[in-house]
């Protein structure tokens, strides 16, 4: 009797225990279930996208965010954000990307229970393009000089490796011919231009080097100075029987004037002299005279004003003088 007893009482306690044994039980967990996000504001260095958490698994989530590669499947062994800790959509912030390159992206979520990714996406940052930039005005022409230079506002993404002026003189100027270089990077540049031709007419553009290319910026145009000087003949003075003093006036145009008079018995002008001032510069009228001597008595003279610069020469008028007769000695 008492062995029944006993082994009922065994029976009865298992049931008992059964409740119990089931209520600590937990739940099977598993890693989380997420999607990606499609990639949006594409740049060529940047992007966003993120993803959505739609189960944790059953654990908390610790981060997540968005891993990326540039070959197919990417994991968070590859490059990531940490974005995220909890349930729900999220957002990420993609940079240092390199332009003009395929990228392979997912969505991730790490717990105790381990890592779950979201779908794969692929996208394409933009490729470098051309700078963008203006030319400047022309300024301090003179016959063999001027400045000028550009504006870059944009490098197209790249790196500007070379920047400055180019010229010539027919239209549309490249960096194959004459330019000047002004340094690197955007913003403004000033470019000193030397060696040009005196009045002569140019094409001038800035220009920007980056990966993708050199890039032009607007053509102007402009005219160096200087011209074959001006000459003007004056009448001499201060006749003398044997002498005179020649006069004239003279505009270089910019450019280095020789300046002389021609003088002598017929137009042939058979004698030269230089003028005083010579040579002459600048851009305004001068006045140059020379004395001369030497003269025969009563004679009439031909005489004319000659300038020479390096676009030419010029003469002035043909003028006469004649040279006086003393009066005879008296007793």
């Amino acid at each position: 009797m008492s062995n029944f007893l006993n082994t009922a009482g065994i029976v009865v306690l298992f049931i008992s225990l059964i409740p119990i044994t089931n209520s600590c039980k937990k739940d099977k967990v598993t890693p989380p279930m997420l999607t990606t996000a499609g990639p949006t504001e594409i740049t060529q260095k940047t992007v966003t996208s993120g993803g959505n958490i739609t189960s944790n698994g059953g654990e908390d989530i610790i981060i997540a965010g968005i891993c990326w590669s540039t070959s197919a499947g990417a994991s968070v062994k590859d490059k990531h954000t940490s974005d995220a800790k909890e349930i729900g959509s999220f957002t990420s912030n993609l940079t240092g990307l390199t332009p003009g390159a395929r990228y392979y992206l997912k969505a991730y979520a790490y717990t105790k229970a381990g890592i779950g990714y979201g779908n794969e996406v692929t996208f394409s940052t933009l490729p470098i393009v051309g700078a963008t930039l203006t030319t400047a005005e022309v300024t301090s022409i003179t016959p063999g000089t001027a400045i000028s230079g550009g504006n870059i506002t944009a490098d197209g993404g790249g790196n500007i490796s070379e920047r400055g002026v180019c010229w010539g003189i027919s239209a549309s100027p490249t960096i194959e011919g004459s330019h000047i270089s002004s340094g690197t990077g955007t913003g403004i540049f000033i470019s000193n231009i030397t060696d040009l031709t005196p009045n002569t007419k140019y094409y001038i553009r800035a220009y920007a080097t980056n990966s993708a290319g050199t890039t032009y910026g607007n053509e102007l145009t402009f005219t160096t100075l200087g011209q074959a000087p001006t000459a003007v003949t004056q009448a001499a003075c201060c006749l003398s029987s044997t002498g005179a003093k020649l006069n004239g006036s003279v505009n270089p145009n910019y450019l280095s004037t020789i300046v002389t008079f021609e003088y002598g018995l017929t137009t042939a002008y058979e004698n030269s002299v230089t003028a005083t001032p010579s040579p002459v510069t600048g851009n305004n009228s001068t006045n140059v005279s020379a004395y001369i001597s030497g003269l025969n008595i009563g004679m009439t003279y031909h005489f004319r004003i000659k300038a020479v610069n390096s676009l030419g020469t010029t003469y002035g008028d043909d003028m006469l003088f004649t040279t006086p007769i003393p009066p005879p000695p008296t007793n």
